[in-house]
Protein backbone atom coordinates (compact mmCIF):
# COMPACT_ATOMS: atom_id res chain seq x y z
CA UNK A 1 0.00 0.00 0.00
CA UNK A 2 2.82 2.40 0.87
CA UNK A 3 5.39 1.21 -1.66
CA UNK A 4 5.26 4.31 -3.87
CA UNK A 5 5.22 6.63 -0.86
CA UNK A 6 8.29 4.86 0.57
CA UNK A 7 10.06 5.23 -2.79
CA UNK A 8 9.44 8.98 -2.87
CA UNK A 9 10.65 9.38 0.72
CA UNK A 10 13.86 7.53 -0.14
CA UNK A 11 14.40 9.63 -3.28
CA UNK A 12 13.90 12.90 -1.38
CA UNK A 13 16.35 11.83 1.32
CA UNK A 14 19.09 10.13 -0.66
CA UNK A 15 22.61 11.41 -0.34
CA UNK A 16 23.63 14.31 -2.48
CA UNK A 17 27.05 15.46 -3.60
CA UNK A 18 29.78 17.30 -1.75
CA UNK A 19 28.72 20.42 -3.64
CA UNK A 20 26.25 21.24 -0.91
CA UNK A 21 26.11 22.83 2.53
CA UNK A 22 23.75 23.32 5.43
CA UNK A 23 20.92 25.79 4.90
CA UNK A 24 20.43 28.69 7.34
CA UNK A 25 17.99 31.48 6.41
CA UNK A 26 19.65 33.92 8.84
CA UNK A 27 22.50 35.86 7.17
CA UNK A 28 24.48 35.74 10.40
CA UNK A 29 25.02 32.04 9.73
CA UNK A 30 27.61 31.36 7.02
CA UNK A 31 27.46 27.72 5.98
CA UNK A 32 30.68 25.85 5.21
CA UNK A 33 30.66 23.54 2.14
CA UNK A 34 30.43 19.84 2.96
CA UNK A 35 33.87 18.25 2.79
CA UNK A 36 34.87 14.67 3.60
CA UNK A 37 37.99 16.02 5.31
CA UNK A 38 35.74 17.44 8.03
CA UNK A 39 34.95 13.96 9.38
CA UNK A 40 37.26 13.47 12.33
CA UNK A 41 37.72 10.28 14.41
CA UNK A 42 37.33 10.57 18.18
CA UNK A 43 40.48 9.93 20.18
CA UNK A 44 40.55 7.45 23.05
CA UNK A 45 42.03 9.37 25.97
CA UNK A 46 43.12 7.22 28.88
CA UNK A 47 42.25 8.55 32.33
CA UNK A 48 39.84 11.12 30.91
CA UNK A 49 36.89 11.03 33.30
CA UNK A 50 35.55 14.54 33.80
CA UNK A 51 32.34 15.09 35.67
CA UNK A 52 29.43 15.77 33.33
CA UNK A 53 26.29 17.53 34.50
CA UNK A 54 23.31 16.47 32.39
CA UNK A 55 20.44 18.95 32.63
CA UNK A 56 16.82 18.80 31.50
CA UNK A 57 13.39 20.13 32.36
CA UNK A 58 9.80 19.03 32.08
CA UNK A 59 6.33 20.45 32.50
CA UNK A 60 2.71 19.36 32.34
CA UNK A 61 -0.49 21.34 32.05
CA UNK A 62 -2.91 20.61 34.90
CA UNK A 63 -5.64 23.07 33.94
CA UNK A 64 -6.27 25.14 30.84
CA UNK A 65 -8.67 27.59 29.29
CA UNK A 66 -8.21 30.25 26.58
CA UNK A 67 -6.92 32.71 29.19
CA UNK A 68 -5.35 30.47 31.87
CA UNK A 69 -2.78 27.69 32.14
CA UNK A 70 -1.73 25.94 35.34
CA UNK A 71 1.52 24.03 34.95
CA UNK A 72 3.80 21.84 37.01
CA UNK A 73 7.37 22.76 36.03
CA UNK A 74 10.36 20.62 36.94
CA UNK A 75 14.13 20.94 36.54
CA UNK A 76 16.70 18.22 37.11
CA UNK A 77 20.43 17.64 36.82
CA UNK A 78 22.53 14.55 37.35
CA UNK A 79 26.32 14.51 37.56
CA UNK A 80 28.13 11.46 36.17
CA UNK A 81 31.76 10.41 36.43
CA UNK A 82 33.14 7.12 35.15
CA UNK A 83 29.59 5.92 34.34
CA UNK A 84 28.46 6.51 37.92
CA UNK A 85 25.95 9.08 39.10
CA UNK A 86 27.73 11.03 41.82
CA UNK A 87 25.25 13.86 42.44
CA UNK A 88 21.82 15.10 41.39
CA UNK A 89 19.37 17.93 42.00
CA UNK A 90 15.62 18.25 41.52
CA UNK A 91 13.29 21.25 41.87
CA UNK A 92 9.61 21.65 41.03
CA UNK A 93 7.02 24.41 41.28
CA UNK A 94 3.54 25.30 40.08
CA UNK A 95 3.12 28.09 37.55
CA UNK A 96 -0.17 29.89 36.94
CA UNK A 97 -0.29 31.91 33.72
CA UNK A 98 -3.27 34.22 33.23
CA UNK A 99 -4.31 36.84 30.70
CA UNK A 100 -5.23 40.38 31.65
CA UNK A 101 -5.09 43.97 30.52
CA UNK A 102 -2.04 46.03 31.40
CA UNK A 103 -1.62 49.63 30.24
CA UNK A 104 -4.18 49.10 27.50
CA UNK A 105 -2.62 45.92 26.11
CA UNK A 106 -3.24 42.21 26.61
CA UNK A 107 -0.51 40.59 28.69
CA UNK A 108 0.15 37.24 30.29
CA UNK A 109 1.26 37.38 33.92
CA UNK A 110 2.82 34.60 35.99
CA UNK A 111 2.29 33.52 39.58
CA UNK A 112 4.66 31.01 41.15
CA UNK A 113 3.72 28.48 43.82
CA UNK A 114 5.69 25.98 45.89
CA UNK A 115 4.96 22.25 45.71
CA UNK A 116 2.86 22.69 48.84
CA UNK A 117 0.73 25.33 47.09
CA UNK A 118 2.08 28.47 48.80
CA UNK A 119 2.47 31.51 46.53
CA UNK A 120 6.09 32.60 46.26
CA UNK A 121 7.28 36.12 47.03
CA UNK A 122 9.69 38.00 44.78
CA UNK A 123 12.60 36.97 47.02
CA UNK A 124 11.49 33.33 46.91
CA UNK A 125 11.22 33.44 43.10
CA UNK A 126 14.81 34.70 42.99
CA UNK A 127 15.84 31.78 45.20
CA UNK A 128 14.00 29.35 42.95
CA UNK A 129 16.05 30.56 39.98
CA UNK A 130 19.29 30.79 41.93
CA UNK A 131 19.47 34.59 41.75
CA UNK A 132 21.18 36.50 44.55
CA UNK A 133 19.37 39.44 46.11
CA UNK A 134 21.89 41.92 44.65
CA UNK A 135 20.94 40.74 41.13
CA UNK A 136 17.19 40.63 41.71
CA UNK A 137 16.41 43.91 39.95
CA UNK A 138 18.30 42.87 36.79
CA UNK A 139 16.72 39.42 36.99
CA UNK A 140 13.15 40.69 36.99
CA UNK A 141 13.98 43.32 34.38
CA UNK A 142 15.48 40.81 31.95
CA UNK A 143 12.62 38.38 32.57
CA UNK A 144 10.16 41.19 31.85
CA UNK A 145 8.83 40.84 35.40
CA UNK A 146 7.38 37.59 34.04
CA UNK A 147 4.85 39.55 32.00
CA UNK A 148 4.60 38.53 28.36
CA UNK A 149 3.10 39.99 25.21
CA UNK A 150 1.05 37.26 23.43
CA UNK A 151 1.65 39.08 20.13
CA UNK A 152 5.45 38.84 20.42
CA UNK A 153 6.43 37.34 17.05
CA UNK A 154 9.02 34.97 18.49
CA UNK A 155 6.36 33.13 20.50
CA UNK A 156 3.26 33.46 18.31
CA UNK A 157 1.80 30.46 16.49
CA UNK A 158 1.73 31.68 12.91
CA UNK A 159 -0.60 34.68 12.93
CA UNK A 160 -2.33 33.63 16.12
CA UNK A 161 -1.48 34.99 19.55
CA UNK A 162 0.62 32.82 21.78
CA UNK A 163 -1.43 30.64 24.11
CA UNK A 164 -0.90 30.79 27.88
CA UNK A 165 0.69 27.32 27.73
CA UNK A 166 3.35 28.71 25.38
CA UNK A 167 4.61 30.88 28.22
CA UNK A 168 5.28 27.72 30.22
CA UNK A 169 7.81 26.66 27.57
CA UNK A 170 9.66 29.94 28.13
CA UNK A 171 9.66 29.66 31.91
CA UNK A 172 10.78 26.04 31.70
CA UNK A 173 13.75 27.07 29.55
CA UNK A 174 14.68 29.77 32.06
CA UNK A 175 14.47 27.16 34.80
CA UNK A 176 16.54 24.57 32.92
CA UNK A 177 19.35 27.10 32.55
CA UNK A 178 19.05 28.04 36.22
CA UNK A 179 19.26 24.36 37.22
CA UNK A 180 22.38 24.05 35.06
CA UNK A 181 23.93 26.98 36.96
CA UNK A 182 23.08 25.31 40.26
CA UNK A 183 24.89 22.16 39.14
CA UNK A 184 28.16 24.11 38.85
CA UNK A 185 28.54 23.65 42.60
CA UNK A 186 29.14 19.95 41.93
CA UNK A 187 31.74 20.51 39.16
CA UNK A 188 35.40 21.46 38.95
CA UNK A 189 37.77 22.84 36.36
CA UNK A 190 37.82 20.63 33.26
CA UNK A 191 34.28 19.30 33.80
CA UNK A 192 31.37 20.24 31.55
CA UNK A 193 27.62 20.76 31.42
CA UNK A 194 25.44 19.12 28.78
CA UNK A 195 22.05 20.68 28.13
CA UNK A 196 19.24 18.96 26.28
CA UNK A 197 18.67 20.96 23.06
CA UNK A 198 20.84 23.73 21.63
CA UNK A 199 22.56 26.91 22.78
CA UNK A 200 20.46 29.11 20.50
CA UNK A 201 18.27 31.75 22.18
CA UNK A 202 14.71 31.21 21.01
CA UNK A 203 12.68 33.13 23.61
CA UNK A 204 12.57 36.71 24.91
CA UNK A 205 14.75 37.05 28.01
CA UNK A 206 16.54 33.74 27.42
CA UNK A 207 19.89 35.34 26.62
CA UNK A 208 20.15 36.73 30.16
CA UNK A 209 19.98 33.23 31.64
CA UNK A 210 22.43 31.80 29.11
CA UNK A 211 24.90 34.63 29.71
CA UNK A 212 24.74 34.00 33.48
CA UNK A 213 25.45 30.32 32.88
CA UNK A 214 28.33 31.08 30.50
CA UNK A 215 29.88 33.60 32.89
CA UNK A 216 29.68 31.41 35.98
CA UNK A 217 30.89 28.30 34.12
CA UNK A 218 33.80 30.10 32.45
CA UNK A 219 34.98 31.52 35.77
CA UNK A 220 35.41 27.92 37.01
CA UNK A 221 36.95 26.55 33.79
CA UNK A 222 33.83 24.52 32.99
CA UNK A 223 32.54 24.06 29.43
CA UNK A 224 28.88 24.49 28.44
CA UNK A 225 27.54 22.15 25.75
CA UNK A 226 24.21 21.04 24.33
CA UNK A 227 23.01 17.99 22.42
CA UNK A 228 19.76 17.93 20.44
CA UNK A 229 18.04 14.55 20.23
CA UNK A 230 16.21 15.68 17.06
CA UNK A 231 17.24 18.04 14.27
CA UNK A 232 15.48 19.80 11.43
CA UNK A 233 18.71 20.86 9.69
CA UNK A 234 18.65 20.52 5.91
CA UNK A 235 21.04 21.42 3.10
CA UNK A 236 20.63 24.05 0.41
CA UNK A 237 19.62 21.26 -1.96
CA UNK A 238 16.90 20.12 0.40
CA UNK A 239 18.55 17.02 1.86
CA UNK A 240 18.36 16.19 5.58
CA UNK A 241 21.80 17.20 6.84
CA UNK A 242 22.47 14.58 9.52
CA UNK A 243 21.34 11.50 7.50
CA UNK A 244 23.37 12.83 4.54
CA UNK A 245 26.54 13.12 6.63
CA UNK A 246 25.95 9.69 8.15
CA UNK A 247 25.65 8.17 4.69
CA UNK A 248 28.78 9.71 3.20
CA UNK A 249 30.99 9.39 6.29
CA UNK A 250 34.15 7.31 5.65
CA UNK A 251 34.35 6.18 9.31
CA UNK A 252 31.88 4.55 11.71
CA UNK A 253 32.42 6.88 14.69
CA UNK A 254 33.06 10.54 14.06
CA UNK A 255 32.48 14.17 14.72
CA UNK A 256 31.99 16.60 11.86
CA UNK A 257 33.20 20.22 11.93
CA UNK A 258 32.96 22.95 10.70
CA UNK A 259 29.35 23.19 9.57
CA UNK A 260 28.70 26.90 9.91
CA UNK A 261 30.29 30.12 11.11
CA UNK A 262 27.83 31.73 13.52
CA UNK A 263 27.97 35.49 14.01
CA UNK A 264 24.77 35.88 16.04
CA UNK A 265 25.08 37.17 19.63
CA UNK A 266 22.01 35.06 20.45
CA UNK A 267 23.84 31.88 19.46
CA UNK A 268 27.41 31.87 20.79
CA UNK A 269 28.27 28.34 19.77
CA UNK A 270 30.41 26.08 17.64
CA UNK A 271 28.21 23.49 15.96
CA UNK A 272 29.17 19.86 15.35
CA UNK A 273 27.46 16.69 14.21
CA UNK A 274 28.60 13.68 16.26
CA UNK A 275 28.19 9.91 15.98
CA UNK A 276 29.32 8.31 19.22
CA UNK A 277 28.80 4.59 18.65
CA UNK A 278 29.49 2.47 15.56
CA UNK A 279 26.55 0.19 16.46
CA UNK A 280 24.09 3.08 16.48
CA UNK A 281 22.02 4.48 13.63
CA UNK A 282 21.95 7.89 15.27
CA UNK A 283 24.05 11.01 14.94
CA UNK A 284 23.26 14.24 16.75
CA UNK A 285 23.65 17.98 16.57
CA UNK A 286 26.10 19.04 19.25
CA UNK A 287 27.12 22.54 20.33
CA UNK A 288 29.68 24.05 22.69
CA UNK A 289 29.95 27.62 23.98
CA UNK A 290 32.63 29.02 21.72
CA UNK A 291 34.01 31.72 24.01
CA UNK A 292 34.82 29.34 26.84
CA UNK A 293 37.85 27.11 27.23
CA UNK A 294 37.16 23.61 25.96
CA UNK A 295 38.95 20.57 24.57
CA UNK A 296 36.62 19.03 22.01
CA UNK A 297 38.52 15.74 21.92
CA UNK A 298 38.22 15.27 25.68
CA UNK A 299 34.52 16.18 25.57
CA UNK A 300 33.78 13.74 22.73
CA UNK A 301 35.77 10.99 24.45
CA UNK A 302 33.87 11.50 27.72
CA UNK A 303 30.53 11.45 25.91
CA UNK A 304 31.46 8.23 24.11
CA UNK A 305 32.21 6.58 27.43
CA UNK A 306 28.75 7.64 28.66
CA UNK A 307 26.95 6.47 25.50
CA UNK A 308 27.29 2.69 25.75
CA UNK A 309 24.00 1.78 27.43
CA UNK A 310 22.23 -1.02 25.54
CA UNK A 311 18.87 0.82 25.69
CA UNK A 312 20.11 3.59 23.36
CA UNK A 313 23.70 3.07 22.18
CA UNK A 314 25.30 6.25 20.92
CA UNK A 315 23.16 8.52 23.11
CA UNK A 316 24.54 9.78 26.44
CA UNK A 317 23.02 7.80 29.29
CA UNK A 318 23.13 10.90 31.47
CA UNK A 319 20.53 12.55 29.22
CA UNK A 320 18.35 9.44 29.44
CA UNK A 321 18.56 9.74 33.23
CA UNK A 322 17.83 13.49 33.14
CA UNK A 323 14.82 13.02 30.86
CA UNK A 324 13.43 10.27 33.10
CA UNK A 325 13.51 12.33 36.28
CA UNK A 326 12.60 15.70 34.73
CA UNK A 327 9.48 14.54 32.92
CA UNK A 328 6.02 14.71 34.47
CA UNK A 329 4.30 11.38 33.81
CA UNK A 330 0.69 11.08 32.69
CA UNK A 331 -0.11 9.30 35.94
CA UNK A 332 1.33 12.18 37.99
CA UNK A 333 -0.49 14.71 35.86
CA UNK A 334 -3.83 12.90 36.26
CA UNK A 335 -3.36 12.60 40.00
CA UNK A 336 -2.56 16.28 40.46
CA UNK A 337 -5.43 17.33 38.21
CA UNK A 338 -7.84 15.22 40.24
CA UNK A 339 -6.46 16.75 43.45
CA UNK A 340 -7.00 20.26 42.07
CA UNK A 341 -10.67 19.58 41.37
CA UNK A 342 -11.25 17.70 44.63
CA UNK A 343 -9.82 20.57 46.69
CA UNK A 344 -11.71 23.25 44.78
CA UNK A 345 -14.83 22.65 46.89
CA UNK A 346 -17.69 24.92 45.89
CA UNK A 347 -15.54 26.29 43.05
CA UNK A 348 -15.64 22.91 41.27
CA UNK A 349 -18.62 23.76 38.96
CA UNK A 350 -16.91 27.03 38.02
CA UNK A 351 -13.61 25.29 37.20
CA UNK A 352 -15.39 22.62 35.15
CA UNK A 353 -17.24 25.32 33.21
CA UNK A 354 -14.01 27.23 32.51
CA UNK A 355 -12.19 24.07 31.38
CA UNK A 356 -15.01 23.00 29.06
CA UNK A 357 -13.83 25.38 26.35
CA UNK A 358 -10.59 23.43 25.85
CA UNK A 359 -11.10 19.83 27.00
CA UNK A 360 -13.52 18.44 24.38
CA UNK A 361 -10.66 16.42 22.81
CA UNK A 362 -10.03 14.69 26.14
CA UNK A 363 -13.66 13.60 26.32
CA UNK A 364 -13.63 12.30 22.73
CA UNK A 365 -10.43 10.36 23.41
CA UNK A 366 -12.20 8.52 26.23
CA UNK A 367 -15.19 7.51 24.11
Amino acid sequence: MFKRIAELIAIASRAGTFEDCAFFPDRRYRAVPINQKNFLPPEVILGNFPRISFCDGGNAELFSSPNISLQLVRGYFSVFREQQKVAFGLKSFYLLISAGEKEGSLRYSCNFFSKSGDELSGREICGLFGVEEADSQAFFSEAGSFSFDPLEKSIMSGKERASPSRIADIIRRYFELSIARASLQKLEKGDFILLDGTLQCMFPGEQYFLEKLYSDASSKGISVCALAKTSGLITKKGKPLIPLLAEISPISEWYYHPIVEIESPEHQAEMYIIKLNSNSNYAFRFEVYRNGLYDIQKIIDALQKNSRDYSFPGYPYGLIDADKFAQVTNEEKSSLRAMLFSESGMLFPKLRSIASSTDAHDILNRI
